[in-house]
């Protein structure tokens, strides 16, 4: 998934300008738990900055846990708006192939 974060926003020239950061990770469970790295969240100062792109629809995005120390993070989506599918584990998958349907 695509992770993008609101970093900042300022006026200029009369228009609302937001500034953004952007990560990526990958679901590791059909609740909506993501993994990303820590840094990604690095600039976070209000949680409801986050949002996951999935199949193309953005989802709010809340941190689970943050572990800067090995550059680990967890985020939760509302499952419950999102269809996951994981593959059975038996399945072999080949590099850049999705196991997310």
């Amino acid at each position: 998934v695509q992770i993008k974060v609101k970093v900042g926003e300022r006026m200029q020239n009369g228009r609302l300008e937001e500034s953004y950061e952007y990560g990526t990770g990958f679901f590791v469970n059909e609740r909506g738990l993501i993994l990303t790295s820590a840094h990604v969240l690095a600039a976070v100062s209000d949680p409801r900055a986050i949002t996951v792109l999935h199949a193309g629809r953005p989802l709010q995005a809340r941190p689970v846990q943050v572990h800067r120390e090995v550059d680990l993070a967890t985020l939760l989506v509302d499952a419950g708006r999102i269809n996951l599918r994981f593959r059975s584990a038996g399945v072999s998958g080949q590099p850049g192939q999705h196991l997310v349907d």
